[in-house]
């Protein structure tokens, strides 16, 4: 006896196949996501706990590595670019051997000074204001850096002062007092304390020291 064949089976065959095909793909889809997941992971895991690596490599025309005796030499020949270049936060040793050298240390520096003076309210009295402004190298203004200093009066004492910069990298040395003959006072810059940054006396951009004659009070 021959079987009818059932209406719609082919049909329903068709959808059964297409449905697992579909069921195959999203499984697969599911499976590469999670695998770049897990990748991913293990990579920003690494990075954290080991930082992030640039290994060397060179573009050059030759070199390599020869002896003879005691002596041993490795050399790269042709490199395009090789030595220190710096910007703003960044310090890059340029070349294969030369990778070895340490970033210098950052620098700070008097940019500008000016000194004011004027009669205080009190009889016989005196009062001055040195005014200045601290930079690195770059000429970002250095906030929070502790200056060092001292004023000279006219009988040859001084007065040591300390300060700190404000978040323009400004400072303001005071100092108020009886006016002496002949009226000479003078301020003298020493030091600048930054961060791990150097005072760089070399680099001052302004005199670091200055004076004023006063007239006698009125």
């Amino acid at each position: 006896m021959r079987e009818k064949p059932i209406p719609g089976a082919a049909h329903l065959e068709g959808a059964l196949h297409l449905t697992k095909r579909r069921l195959a793909l999203v499984l697969l889809a599911v499976l590469l996501v999670a695998g770049m997941a897990l990748a991913h992971g293990a990579v920003g895991e690494a990075a954290a706990q080991g930082g992030t690596e640039i290994n060397w490599w060179v573009i050059a025309a030759g070199g390599g590595s020869s002896a003879a005796g005691d002596v041993a030499v490795n050399d790269t020949l042709g490199q395009a670019v090789a030595g220190p270049s710096q910007g703003e936060t960044v310090f890059l040793s340029a070349g294969y051997w030369y990778g070895g050298a340490a970033a210098p240390p950052c620098s700070v520096h008097l940019w500008r000074m000016k000194l004011n003076w004027g009669y205080a309210v009190r009889p016989g009295y005196v009062k001055l204001v040195d005014l200045g402004m601290i930079v690195d190298e770059s000429h970002v203004r250095a906030r929070g850096a502790t200056v060092s200093g001292f004023w000279t009066l006219p009988d040859g004492s001084q007065v040591p002062q300390q300060v700190t910069t404000d978040l323009q990298g400004r400072f303001k040395f005071r100092y108020k007092g009886p006016w002496l003959e002949p009226g000479e006072y003078r301020f003298d810059l020493t030091d600048v304390q930054y961060e791990s940054c150097v005072y760089d006396p070399d680099a001052n951009e302004s005199d670091p020291w200055l004076t004023v004659t006063i007239p006698p009070p009125p």
